[in-house]
């Protein structure tokens, strides 16, 4: 897992080297996308679920859980639009090869009187320039300047740029955007690339005898029908695992309703698997085709969803700095309409600043009554609550975070170094502030010695008393007592607790905390109830 950015580069490394995070199938080189949670990380995982669960359900009036399936009904997707539109439009660079997502490439109206391409090398860019010539645009004026590419802009329409040529104007068609990492506009058209993630049903000899079938059926069709009753085929034997998890709130939005107090707003949470056909992963961890989603949707009277959503976006980006060493990292970004989703009235974004940039990791979005009369339409069925005299179809403000983005945030969040003294050298040393409620190990429980049989008793039975207490606590007697205390450091764990000769003769253990290095007696009948305090305020 190696990455440019030098603190994505640190991070990645201390994961795989403390059990935080994997590449999947590691002996076998590892898999595109999919990455596992080795035993600190799937404590990490749980504790940030956990207190999204507290913060979400919990604490609130009115709100409940559910657990839905990965598999829905076929005609889920249909009806919710995304068999037919759910996806990103992407291009290919003519000049790289490379694919690029619309959304995120810069836009040629930008685009200023000169246009400048950049080329990894010299060499590379006099190659382009010969193509660009002989392929993209002939009789272009240009010229190079080191590893960049220089044409002059004359005008540029909705549809081509003019650049300046050796006999007049040469136009070249245009798709509206740029390429993120050159800067060309020679690009090809964009398309859709599907979004869902598609398992079959039947196995691969049964699907390979279907295509057949069809092929021998239809010898004279043309290529692009007879492709067409291919994708047919496929589709009858497979079924899209989920790529979000709020359909099956607004399918069973009945049963929810009916099963509970019917009091509003009514709020339905979950946490859950969802798979999605991603055209590129990363950077490490933060986007992936197999992801985990917190989301909670709460059904609202349609009068008040707009302030709910302000509120709600007020209360989540709370949560997210709560847990924060660096709380100004996370921030509001209100969507304009362009950006929304087609079914959104409003939308925010809360977006951490990762080392490459600001990106999301929550939305909250009212998706409007647009689901569940959807739904209601496509089954026949009515979603309705009635308040009073009242029946009206209520809408969804929806609170969507990714589970595995907050693991990426906090650990970069936490993510610092500092210098340690050792009898021959000073060296920097990594460590993990990581917030108590999320730290994996609360407590680390080391006799001072490993070979001192009373002392590694006391710790083993302290360490006992720990676990009882609720607290997730480990006892190591190996290595010398500063590198055990390093070793912690760098997995988060906010206090360590040795047991000593003051142990014996003064009935006290030394409290070491991981943010101050500071180190503090403290007696061994008071240690437990000490920090269970400090772990419950």
């Amino acid at each position: 897992m190696a990455f440019k950015d030098p603190l994505l580069n640190a991070v990645s490394n201390l994961c795989k080297r403390r059990g935080y995070i994997f590449p999947t199938s590691t002996v076998y080189g590892g898999l595109e996308g999919r990455y596992e949670y080795g035993p600190l990380g799937s404590l990490l995982k749980r504790n940030i679920a956990k207190d999204w669960w507290n913060t979400t359900v919990t604490s609130k009036e009115n709100a409940f859980g559910m657990d839905s399936s990965i598999v829905q009904h076929p005609r889920t997707w249909q009806t919710s639009g995304h068999a037919t539109v759910f996806g990103d439009k992407m291009a290919t660079s003519l000049l790289t090869g490379n694919s690029l997502k619309v959304s995120k490439a810069p836009k040629i109206s930008e685009l200023d009187s000169r246009l400048e391409i950049t080329a990894p090398s010299k060499n590379i860019a006099s190659k382009w320039r010969k193509q660009i010539r002989s392929e993209f645009a002939p009789g272009i004026k240009m010229f190079t300047d080191g590893s960049k590419i220089c044409l002059s802009v004359e005008s540029v329409t909705d549809s081509h740029i003019l650049f300046s040529g050796e006999d007049g104007p040469v136009h070249v068609a245009h798709h509206g955007i740029l390429c993120p990492e050159t800067n060309s506009p020679f690009l090809t058209e964009p398309k859709l690339h599907g979004g869902m993630f598609y398992s079959s049903t039947v196995s691969a000899g049964e699907l390979a005898e279907s295509f057949l079938t069809v092929m021998d059926e239809n010898r004279d069709a043309p290529r692009a029908h007879l492709k067409k009753l291919i994708e047919d085929k496929y589709m009858e034997s497979s079924r899209p695992l989920r790529p979000e998890l709020a359909q099956s709130a607004f399918q069973q939005f009945r049963l929810l309703h009916h099963s509970v107090d019917r009091k509003f707003p009514m709020s339905v949470a979950q946490i859950g698997k969802a798979f999605r056909n991603e055209h590129s992963c990363g950077p490490f961890i933060y986007r992936l085709m197999e992801f985990e989603q917190m989301e909670c949707y709460h059904f609202v009277n349609p009068e008040a969803s707009e302030r709910f959503a302000l509120d709600l976006s007020v209360d989540r980006l709370s949560w997210w700095r709560s847990l924060a060493r660096k709380p100004s990292n996370f921030k509001f970004v209100e969507l304009e309409e362009g950006d929304r989703a087609h079914y959104a009235s409003t939308a925010i974004d809360i977006e951490y600043s990762f080392p490459w940039g600001s990106e999301e990791v929550e939305s909250i979005a009212d998706r409007t009554d647009f689901d569940l009369k959807a739904h209601a339409e496509a089954a026949s069925i009515a979603m309705t609550h009635t308040d009073g005299t009242t029946s009206f179809t209520p809408h969804c403000v929806e609170a969507s975070a990714g589970l595995d983005r907050a693991i990426m945030a906090y650990l970069c969040d936490a993510y610092d170094t500092r210098e340690v003294s050792s009898s021959t050298v000073n060296t920097v040393k990594p460590y993990l502030k990581l917030d108590k409620r999320i730290a994996p190990i609360k407590v680390a429980v080391f006799p001072i010695v490993h070979n001192n049989a009373q002392l590694v008793q006391i710790a083993k039975l302290l360490a006992k008393e720990f676990r009882t207490a609720g607290l997730y606590t480990m006892c190591s007697e190996n290595a010398s007592i500063g590198k055990r205390y390093v070793d912690h450091d760098e997995m988060g764990t906010p206090y360590c607790i040795t047991v000593d000769d003051a142990t014996i003769e003064k009935g006290t253990v030394t409290v070491r905390s991981r943010d101050t290095c500071i180190q503090e007696p403290m007696l061994l009948t008071d240690v437990v109830g000490s920090l269970l305090a400090y772990y419950k305020t």
